[in-house]
């Protein structure tokens, strides 16, 4: 079942799910903007797409939303499933950075293929990669955008670190000329 779900500030599109078996496969942030057709769900698919409806509508009137639906497991594997159970350690208002994100799973050298693993993460605001964040500070990249990625940590009260900026090769040799 593919089911349109409410909008949120700072979205680029309608989110859209897909839903079978009672479980969620994958809820999508980008797309082309328009409603999808919904076919014939069973019961359990219906009551997956009403919780995360319910869920994005606490989410956009900035309440900790109930996102807590069964997520089709068997669609990931290896590291990629290690590092996204992983990250549904990570709460509400928390942010962890990608090194140390890899070095939970045991790999701290991996925080480049973590940051793989969050842009094809399938449940993006269920399991929450919006909440991993560059150690050098600042918001990083959010297959959702980085204005909905900056909202969504935002309405959780995170607080994002920015690294100071630092100088350019061409600022600093004409410093170094006076």
């Amino acid at each position: 079942m593919l089911a349109p779900l409410p909008m949120l500030p700072g979205a680029a599109a309608i989110p859209v799910a897909e839903i079978f078996d009672g479980s969620l496969w994958c809820l999508r942030l980008r797309g082309s903007g328009q409603v999808p057709s919904i076919d014939r769900p069973s019961p359990a698919d219906l009551e997956v797409a009403a919780k995360l409806v319910e869920g994005l509508v606490q989410l956009g009137a900035g309440q900790r939303p109930d996102l807590g639906v069964p997520l089709a497991w068997d669609r990931v594997d290896g590291f990629a499933r290690d590092v996204l159970v992983a990250l549904q350690g990570v709460g509400w208002g928390e942010t962890v950075t990608y090194g140390q994100l890899a070095a939970r799973v045991g790999r701290p050298a991996a925080a480049r293929a973590v940051g793989a693993v969050m842009a094809a993460n399938p449940w993006p605001l269920v399991v929450p990669c919006h909440r991993v964040v560059p150690a050098a500070g600042g918001y990083g990249g959010y297959q959702g955008g980085v204005k909905l990625k900056t909202w969504l940590l935002g309405v959780e009260g995170a607080d994002v670190q920015f690294a100071p900026k630092r100088r350019s090769n061409s600022s600093r040799a004409a410093s170094s000329r006076r």
